[in-house]
């Protein structure tokens, strides 16, 4: 099955279907690597309430579909663990998509008003997450207001929060007592740092 094809895959399946049963859960499975960038068994199971051998046959057929290079097994974790090259069998996800996510799983780490249209970067917001998740730090180009040049700084991320226009990350500066709201839509480009050390 193509799953790259919406109209094609949808097109004769109605909402009691099996068929639409799996492209819900493959639909789930593309949403986790995308935004936790992991996922398991056990994450189609307690969410679908469905058998280990049924998750199997899921992700057998999610990864059948996936670019070869956008999902690799992590044997140490057992899980699937989205890679750089990781591209959504399903198309890039709406922040829409995000919110829900993560206010099923995490409330307290979001705050958000209604939005108002702005388009936003959703491969940062997932970036982000993942270091509010995993209490890691990001590199960023930050372009201030004042300097003329963008500055590379390390920050550790603990919130998201939207004033209903534009994204803010309240996170700690690295080697920095300060918490701080950065702008997100200042940010231009960043990497992951494990375990940056906060003075």
């Amino acid at each position: 099955m193509d799953l790259h094809d919406r109209s094609t895959y949808n097109s004769s399946v109605t909402t009691d279907s099996p068929r639409y049963a799996q492209e819900s859960r493959l639909r789930y499975l593309d949403n986790l690597l995308f935004w936790e960038g992991r996922a398991n068994r056990s994450d189609l199971m307690d969410r679908f309430q469905i058998s280990p051998a049924q998750a199997a046959l899921d992700l057998k057929s999610y990864l059948e579909t996936a670019n070869q290079t956008s999902v690799a097994y992590d044997t140490r974790a057992k899980r699937y663990e989205a890679t750089a090259r990781f591209k959504p069998v399903f198309g890039i996800p709406s922040p829409e998509d995000w919110l829900k996510h993560v206010r099923e799983k995490c409330a307290d780490q979001i705050d958000v008003l209604p939005p108002l249209g702005r388009l936003t970067d959703v491969h940062m917001l997932a970036n982000i997450h993942r270091a509010i998740r995993d209490h890691q730090a990001l590199q960023l180009c930050y372009q201030s207001m004042t300097d003329l040049a963008p500055k590379e700084r390390w920050i550790a991320p603990r919130a998201l929060a939207s004033d209903g226009s534009r994204w803010h990350a309240r996170a700690n500066l690295c080697r920095s007592r300060l918490g701080r709201a950065a702008i997100r839509s200042r940010k231009s480009s960043r990497t992951w740092a494990p375990d940056c050390e906060m003075l």
